[in-house]
């Protein structure tokens, strides 16, 4: 017996013992076990052992899911026979813990353990997943089903070419960066919704930070009458979120530009978070009721997805048209003026064009900081302008701070 062919079992025995501590982990005390920490490394070695002894064949695998799941089934009758409350969940980690085994025995070591990691994950998320599915409207759920027809159905049927004035509209990359977008503000809604209002307004405005930081100024500020600690706390995560999300997002679809935003986006994530750590060591401890008004809406529909898609479509067509006209100065004109409204349409379209190499990375950065800065300078305004007390001081400094950063970040680029 081969080296490999040992690492093959021993793989499949590892995988299936941590999946059967996580299922006996969850057994309430005095409940009998039949499937746990000793049966699932079992199956497992069995799923290895079919892999290697009937490689190539079809008869044999068949004929050990059948003797494995034959095993599930008087387990299932024998577990559950005197319960109400009928789950098949153990059942089914055990039919897959039995193809992980198959999937070691094949030397597939990656395949099996990052796959035994998604399933572990689920296992342990039982609680999140019940809270979120209890706490979605059927509104929310259908939407979530809308992003899902959008990203697997309608976006791999698009043409991938560029149409119109300067090939600068591409129906595949425009779907793609409404996509992305939309995943992200879907993440920050479901964080939200698992944390729940009632763990603070600075936590879920911290969160609100990936849906959108423009809307949580705007309804933190109309608390910070009464809660202007936790609003400011709130206000400044979701801003120190953004900077990174603009970042991340200008990464993902041009490296170059988004290695030159990382440093100056993780200081100023930095600048804030210091001002949230003194906040909360410092600050006043405010108790907050839960009255919903700081709970997010559904960051996501068709209509709102075409308004972005047709949104995005129009910077990229003017930032075409101002480069070949106008050079970068009209690039900066438009990154100002984009930045008032919505980051995300100018980074991305700046991006592209840094990609496309008809705008320089560095230049790219720098006026995705300029959208920054005008975006910051309307959250700013909207602050003042809502919030009371001692609060339009903080946030009047704490804006300050990260634009006199984002100027001296473009002073010396």
């Amino acid at each position: 017996m081969g080296p490999l062919v040992m690492v093959s079992y021993l793989v499949a025995v590892g995988v299936g013992l941590l999946i059967g501590m996580q299922r006996q982990r969850g057994v309430e005390p005095g409940q009998e076990v039949i499937l746990g920490a000793r049966t699932f490394p079992l199956i497992a070695l069995i799923g290895a052992m079919v892999a290697d002894i009937g490689a190539g064949s079809v008869w044999l695998p068949a004929a050990g899911l059948l003797v494995v799941g034959a095993l599930l089934l008087v387990s299932y009758y024998l577990t559950n026979i005197d319960r109400k409350d009928l789950g098949i969940t153990t059942e089914m980690v055990a039919v897959v813990t039995f193809f992980l085994g198959m999937l070691a025995g094949s030397e597939l070591y990656i395949r099996a353990a990052g796959i035994a990691v998604i399933v572990l994950i689920l296992l342990e998320s039982k609680t999140a997943l019940t809270r979120l599915t209890r706490a979605l409207t059927p509104a929310e759920i259908n939407a979530v089903l809308q992003f899902g027809a959008l990203a697997l159905i309608l976006l791999p049927a698009l043409p991938d070419q560029g149409f119109g004035p300067y090939a600068a509209l591409n129906p595949f990359e425009i779907t793609w960066m409404v996509v992305l977008i939309a995943a992200i503000g879907l993440v920050g809604f479901v964080a939200v919704r698992v944390l729940g209002p009632g763990k603070g307004i600075g936590a879920t405005g911290i969160v609100g930070g990936l849906i959108s930081s423009t809307a949580v100024t705007l309804s933190l500020s109309r608390l910070s009458e009464r809660y202007p600690t936790q609003a400011l706390l709130g206000i400044l995560g979701a801003w120190a979120v953004m900077a990174v999300r603009v970042a991340a997002v200008a990464y993902l679809i041009a490296p170059a530009v988004g290695t030159v935003l990382v440093q100056l986006m993780v200081v100023l994530a930095l600048f804030a978070a210091a001002l949230v750590w003194f906040g909360l060591h410092w600050g006043n401890r405010e108790e907050v009721e839960d009255d919903g008004a700081q709970s997010p809406t559904n960051p996501f529909s068709m209509i709102e997805g075409l308004k972005f898609g047709l949104l995005f479509a129009a910077v990229t067509l003017a930032a075409a048209f101002l480069k070949a006209h106008y050079g970068e100065e009209g690039l900066l004109l438009l990154a100002a003026v984009s930045g008032l409204t919505d980051v995300d349409p100018i980074n991305l379209a700046l991006a592209r064009m840094a990609v496309a190499g008809t705008l320089d990375p560095n230049r790219a950065a720098e006026l995705i900081v300029v959208a920054v800065m005008a975006n910051t300078v309307v959250k700013a305004g909207m602050a003042i302008t809502i919030g009371r007390g001692p609060f339009r001081v903080w946030i009047t400094l704490a804006s300050l701070g990260m634009l006199g950063g984002m100027g001296l970040f473009l002073s010396v680029g």
